[in-house]
């Protein structure tokens, strides 16, 4: 379990600076209510790079490769009476 960060932490962070100051650049907060949903933007840019640097990517791809190949779905051709 130690290689569960797979090194991508830096890149976290990047990316979740990179989307909130991009989405401050055109929403200014000026309210209370304002600063709580970009602090929810936030939060939730912050999960969702999170989970993304902690799913490891290649063995999706490797499973999807490995995996055989379904069969091909008939057509179906129905006629209406």
């Amino acid at each position: 379990m130690a290689d569960a960060a797979y090194g991508l932490w830096p890149l976290v962070v990047l990316n979740t600076l990179l989307f909130v100051v991009f989405a401050a650049s055109f929403f200014h907060p000026k309210t209370q209510r304002d600063w709580r949903a970009m602090g929810a933007y936030s939060a939730f840019l912050v999960a969702l790079f999170t989970l993304f640097a902690r799913t490891e990517a290649a063995s999706t791809i490797t499973e999807l490769q490995s995996s055989p190949p379904r069969a091909p779905i008939s057509s179906r051709t129905t006629r209406c009476s």
